[in-house]
């Protein structure tokens, strides 16, 4: 297949009172007149550069079920995307508004989506796996699915899946891995993280809660070397 075009814009956010920076991946025959599945990626940059998910996309396009639009979502400093992303940050919910109540009336203006949130993927690594997930569990009319590589995981996200119910339970499905020297990874910081034991956690409350998910420890750190080669089985999990 030949490669899609990446798009750069931005949205002025009054949730966030800056412009975030994104950029839009539609592929080569894309149509205005077709349903599109929506991937929103979160740490962008990131998953579009590293991670390389739309090229991926183009190596299993003929295998995959509805056509994909994915949407990076790019971060201007460690600072602010900690902030935005970490579970308690304190820009978390505004951050989470400017999704729903900005960029999603945006994408629709726009482009030709899918409307399910079933239909809708949320991407993310690290503390962008975390924002991928609260989003998945406080805003389920836009997804009730997330890949999720090695997600900072707190007791309050642990406690909130516990609440849940039987019925929103059901309705969630996540593709969850983790690298097995997780348990050990330096941040910027300088302080030393456990991705590893509360990832642990997550999948056995995941399992007492019946919440439909796949789940793999890997050989390696936390770092897309570890996450890439997951790509393609994680696109296949949900649009093969």
């Amino acid at each position: 297949m030949q490669p899609g075009k990446i798009t750069p814009f931005t949205i002025e956010s009054e949730q966030l009172n800056r412009t975030v920076k994104l950029s839009i991946y539609c592929p080569k025959d894309y149509s205005p007149f077709v349903d599109h599945q929506l991937s929103l990626c979160f740490d962008g940059q990131d998953v579009s550069q590293m991670g390389q998910i739309h090229r991926k996309y183009e190596q299993l396009i003929d295998q995959l079920s509805d056509p994909i639009v994915f949407v990076f979502i790019h971060y201007t400093n460690a600072e602010e995307r900690r902030l935005e992303y970490h579970p308690n940050g304190i820009h978390r919910k505004a951050y989470q508004l400017f999704i729903t109540d900005e960029l999603i009336p945006y994408l629709n203006v726009h482009y030709h989506l899918s409307q399910t949130a079933e239909q809708t993927i949320l991407i993310g690594d690290s503390l962008a796996a975390s924002i991928a997930l609260t989003l998945t569990l406080e805003y389920p009319a836009l997804s009730k699915r997330a890949i999720l590589f090695s997600p900072m995981v707190t007791p309050e996200m642990i406690a909130h899946i516990r609440q849940l119910d039987e019925t929103q339970c059901k309705q969630l499905n996540y593709y969850l891995i983790v690298g097995n020297t997780e348990d050990h990874f330096q941040l910027m910081t300088g302080d030393d993280a456990d991705f590893l034991n509360p990832i642990r956690v997550l999948h056995a409350v995941f399992n007492a809660c019946n919440i439909q998910h796949y789940y793999a420890e890997l050989d390696g750190g936390h770092t897309w070397k570890t996450w890439k080669p997951q790509i393609e089985d994680a696109l296949n999990y949900y649009f093969g």
